[in-house]
């Protein structure tokens, strides 16, 4: 979620001063190659474990947690969303 914020705060809302967006900007490009795999994984571990409670047989909270799992998710694909061209010519 911190990172979320950040990118949020950065790159869509710019809500931080120029100079000091302009250095996160550059820190956070210059971090996304060890970054990304951490949240590709995250994004894996995640759906494997959504899959997992798929496949139990259905219990009472089981649409709960499936849905808390889902807005994980859709937090770090927005997380990542910002980065769509820069993620595009890294795996090219």
């Amino acid at each position: 979620m911190i990172f979320l914020r950040l990118v949020e705060d950065v790159m869509s809302l710019q809500t931080v001063p120029a100079p000091r967006r302009r250095d996160i900007l550059t820190a956070l490009t210059a971090l996304m190659p060890s970054l990304l795999p951490c949240f590709i994984q995250t994004l894996r571990t995640n759906w494997q474990l959504c899959r997992a409670e798929v496949q139990l047989l259905p219990c009472r909270n089981q649409h709960i947690r499936i849905r808390e799992k889902s807005e994980f998710s859709s937090a770090v694909l927005s997380t990542l969303s910002p980065y769509h061209t820069y993620i595009l010519v890294y795996f090219s």
